[in-house]
């Protein structure tokens, strides 16, 4: 074969390719996903220069740490039933959906309620050992309100994303993020609450995303068979599901954010501060590209392998080619957008923040990495394959945290960053090839 009519060839797949997904309304969801993130990224970015000017980088450190507390403590009073959801609606019949919602809430209530109140009764011990005693007591209270309050809103945004509600989704994320930057202003820049503005505005953001979704659950699904009380079994495999993702979750929690507490205990919060802003652009590339993916890739391809389980290898071997091209155009546009957009960051940025623009090009091709690795994934989730997902998270945040306390001592940023993508590269080697290994196995 000539090279031209590779080429052509080539070019025939990839119009193959799009006209699939475009038909299944992929590229319509993650566009619409993606509009979304940009606007709310985009607003945020435009009053950064002013939140800079209050804050100091040692302050963003400490919001930083909040954060990440938040993250933490959501995975382990998840109990993992978000994830089992994911999979169960994915395999339940659609008369048993409602049912699904209804049990998962119950059970999230009934487990998660007595760990926030002793959690309220020990916020000094959470001070001292997680905050370095640098948070005030009611920085903390916002702390454990908001991860309580963030199992429901994720839940009913799965929901939605699951039904193909990609708009109304969006245009409900874009008015409380709006409602959280005015609060912002108010709060930083009016009354002069400091870091806690940062945190109360976000809260009262994700409120109102809660209180309508709430609604909405309300009227369309609470009064259908709500039965955790009369079907406690089905607790107990919910838990059974969910509970071997809390392991995985730390653990890629401990990949993407354990760094900061490598930073705060060796160096300064000045330094968490850089870096945590350095790594917003980390979370910008995941908002704009790596959740839309998953917002509205996730949904088609388990549907895919649900209406082909004879077929599945077929299937997989499109995922894994929808991987490889999201790999190349992350890089490309990443390495583009950072040469382009490098000049004006100079402009743009205080200079107390200029350090930060060193770090980023290295902080988003680790994220292009994590992209390859979550596609990749997806055969594997739908195979219920949990344990290979735990083990192979624990690899890549194992060699995350070695890199990071060999390399943090001597190199502080850098360390951390070079840490984190060689653990990326690992976990999506890893995963590539117990994805290859699991497709031969099954076509036996």
């Amino acid at each position: 074969m000539t090279s031209s009519a590779h080429v052509i060839q080539t070019k025939k797949k990839i119009f193959h390719l799009y006209a699939q997904l475009k038909k299944s309304s992929v590229v319509k969801n993650f566009f619409i996903y993606s509009f979304g993130s940009l606007l709310l990224r985009g607003i945020t970015i435009i009053i950064a220069p002013l939140t800079m000017s209050i804050l100091s980088p040692a302050d963003y450190g400490l919001i930083a740490l909040a954060n990440n507390f938040i993250s933490m403590l959501a995975i382990f009073v998840g109990f993992g039933l978000r994830q089992a959801f994911e999979i169960e609606f994915f395999h339940c019949e659609k008369n048993k959906k409602a049912t699904l919602i209804n049990d998962i809430l119950f059970l999230y209530i009934f487990l998660a309620v007595p760990i926030f109140m002793l959690m309220i009764l020990n916020v000094s011990a959470i001070n001292r050992y997680i905050f370095f005693n640098a948070a005030s007591h009611n920085t903390i209270l916002i702390c454990l309100t908001s991860c309580f309050i963030y199992f429901f809103v994720e839940l009913f945004c799965q929901v939605l994303k699951y039904d193909n509600k990609a708009w109304f989704l969006t245009k409900l994320q874009v008015i409380a993020a709006l409602i959280t930057i005015s609060l912002n202003v108010i709060f930083l820049f009016g009354l002069k609450w400091g870091t806690s503005s940062i945190l109360l505005a976000q809260l009262i953001g994700s409120s109102f995303l809660l209180c309508t979704l709430l609604l909405q659950y309300v009227q369309k699904t609470f009064a259908v068979n709500c039965s955790l009380l009369k079907r406690a079994s089905t607790a107990y495999s919910y838990l059974k599901l969910g509970l071997p993702f809390v392991p995985g979750m730390l653990f890629a929690w401990v990949l993407a954010s354990g760094d900061r507490w490598f930073l705060g205990n060796y160096t300064t919060l000045h330094n968490v501060g850089i870096y945590s802003l350095a790594d917003t652009f980390g979370m910008l590339y995941q908002m704009i590209i790596l959740h839309p993916i998953n917002n509205a890739y996730v949904p088609y391809i388990f549907k895919k392998f649900s209406e082909n389980k004879n077929n599945t290898k077929h299937i997989e071997q499109e995922n894994k080619k929808n991987a490889v091209w999201a790999m190349i155009i992350g890089a490309v546009v990443v390495s583009a957008g950072y040469l382009v957009c490098k000049p004006l960051l100079y402009w743009f940025l205080p200079n107390n923040y200029h350090a930060v623009i060193t770090y980023i090009w290295l902080i988003l091709m680790s994220n292009v990495f994590l992209t390859g690795a979550q596609i990749t994934a997806n055969y594997i989730r739908y195979q219920k394959k949990t344990m290979f997902h735990v083990l192979s998270l624990l690899v890549a945040a194992t060699v995350n945290c070695i890199l990071n306390a060999l390399l943090v001592t001597k190199f502080e940023i850098y360390g951390c960053i070079i840490a984190t993508l060689i653990a990326y590269i690992i976990y999506f080697l890893i995963t590539l090839w117990y994805n290859n290994f699991l497709v031969k196995k099954l076509s036996l």
